[in-house]
């Protein structure tokens, strides 16, 4: 039987509405499985070092020192920490991996000797971690150094793969060489797998002075050599792999180049006084082939100058944000089309603030329950931000946020091996779904949380002992239905609150 046209194009519309209505679910599930919603975590590291060592330890003068981001879109943090073990103190260097949502996947307590359990690493007294490159092969060089046997200092270089397991360990300066590098602050890969490294060395009690290290892709140091300034701060790389390096001297900030053997290029006074325990950061190059130098002069003033590829300064700007701050740590900066953003940290207070490219405040954002500022500023693989800062009591907190200044804060790590494991079936799932847990006896007065992707609290269930699931029915604490989207769930108890998990409501 022959169809008429009306009846075939009755047809067409309808496979064509029923291709659309296919498209538009994958586009749904696609985006909301793959979005990377601004969030904040806080991790407690106390209970991990306890289970590894044995022994009750506590974490004390936790200080991150390097923020980047993976592959992946997760978060690595170096952190410099002093573990108190049976009363005794002795100092480390730690490396978290998280993923892109702040959830943890390992954590690695270095070591000059990759064979020592972590007990003596613990015991090893790693003094000073504070920065580290991803390579191209998204593997982790950390240069790291310690004091051993009294007064002899040993500095070398470490190489971690993605997962956190050793691949080589190399001596920078071998301790019978005399004065020593007491730490390399910053380090970046050329394009032809080489490393640069800036720091501080010293001689007995002659000043300190800057230190560059170079690297072949193998941890191999090809020269040293040190320059007439005290210390050095920051490094980044020009188009043709040249390092571009921020160092003080008697509390005078400098930019300077130097070219692929270390030969100084330039040298520019970027002129007012810095603090000198204050952090001199330098961005990457702009689309302008300039890069932006921050610092702190004495305590309230702020300066950013941003740099002509000659070293001349193009443009400056100052800030007083508050003489009730004391900016006495470092700062860090990052850009985007149209703002700078820039961190402030001060005894019990930070800031983050967002300025636009004619000196202008856009916002400031502003935090005091922390107790001990922020480190680290970095951009994120999906153009917002991310931020290092340590609450009073040592915690790490990573907090993701956009270009306004929003976050949401529905994350909080206590780490240990006592996690719930937490499922929910189905998902995607409508309406309801079976979330789905085990609940140890000791845990008192636990409860499931669900959070929107916002990181609203939008239901809890009150949970017992020997319960083992919980059926949800996509409807809020007002019994209202939720609309479709990604949802999070964990369980927190007196003892511990778990990892987040991630489920889809998809009507």
């Amino acid at each position: 039987m022959k169809m008429s046209k009306i009846e075939w194009r009755l047809i067409m519309n309808r496979k064509a509405f029923s291709v659309s209505i296919l498209f538009s679910i994958f586009i749904f599930l696609y985006s909301f499985l793959n979005c990377q919603e601004i969030w904040e975590q806080s991790y407690n590291f106390d209970e991990y070092f306890q289970l590894q060592t044995g022994y009750e330890v506590s974490v004390h003068e936790l200080e991150p020192r390097c923020l980047q981001i993976t592959s992946d879109g997760g978060y690595a943090v170096l952190m410099e920490l002093a573990l108190d073990v049976q009363t005794v103190l002795y100092h480390g260097v730690c490396l978290l991996k998280v993923n892109q949502f702040g959830e943890i996947e390992w954590i690695k307590l270095l070591s000059y000797d990759p064979s020592m359990s972590f007990y003596n690493t613990a015991l090893a007294d790693i003094n000073f971690g504070r920065g580290f490159v991803i390579n191209s092969n998204n593997e982790y060089v950390i240069p790291l150094a310690c004091d051993i046997n009294g007064p002899i200092h040993r500095s070398f270089l470490i190489n971690l793969a993605s997962n956190g397991d050793y691949n080589w360990v190399k001596i920078i300066r071998d301790p019978t060489w005399p004065g020593k590098l007491d730490f390399l602050s910053s380090i970046k890969q050329t394009s032809d797998g080489d490393y640069f490294a800036v720091g501080k060395f010293k001689i007995d009690e002659s000043p300190d002075c800057m230190e560059v290290v170079k690297f072949n892709t193998l941890g191999d140091t090809l020269w040293t050599k040190p320059y007439d300034y005290m210390i050095a701060y920051d490094l980044e790389l020009d188009p043709d792999d040249n390092p571009i390096i921020t160092a003080i001297t008697y509390d005078t900030p400098f930019c300077i180049k130097l070219d692929s053997e270390g030969n100084i290029i330039w040298q520019s006074q970027l002129g007012e006084i810095a603090t000198h325990n204050a952090k001199i950061t330098i961005s990457e190059q702009n689309a302008n082939d300039r890069f932006y130098i921050g610092y702190i002069k004495i305590l309230y003033d702020i300066f950013i100058k941003e740099i002509t590829s000659n070293g001349d300064v193009y443009d400056s700007y100052q800030f007083n944000l508050s003489e009730s701050y004391e900016y006495r740590y470092p700062i860090s900066l990052v850009f985007n089309d149209s703002n700078i953003f820039f961190t402030g940290r001060t005894e019990g207070d930070y800031d983050i603030n967002c300025i636009d490219y004619e000196g202008n405040f856009s916002w400031q954002f502003e935090k005091k329950w922390y107790g001990k500022g922020v480190d680290v500023l970095k951009k994120t693989a999906d153009s917002n931000f991310a931020v290092i800062s340590v609450t009073g009591d040592d915690n790490l907190v990573l907090t993701k946020f956009d270009g306004e200044g929003n976050y949401t804060s529905i994350h909080d790590y206590i780490i240990g091996t006592n996690q719930i494991q937490l499922s929910n079936f189905p998902n995607p799932f409508n309406p309801e779904t079976t979330i789905s847990f085990e609940l140890q006896e000791n845990f008192e007065n636990p409860i499931l949380e669900i959070f929107n992707i916002k990181g609203n609290l939008i239901k809890q269930f009150s949970l017992t002992n020997n319960q083992t699931s919980v059926v949800w029915d996509s409807t809020n604490h007002t019994h209202k239905q939720v609309s479709s989207s990604i949802y999070y769930y964990r369980i927190k108890s007196n003892e511990v609150v778990s990892k987040p998990k991630k489920m889809l409501l998809l009507k």
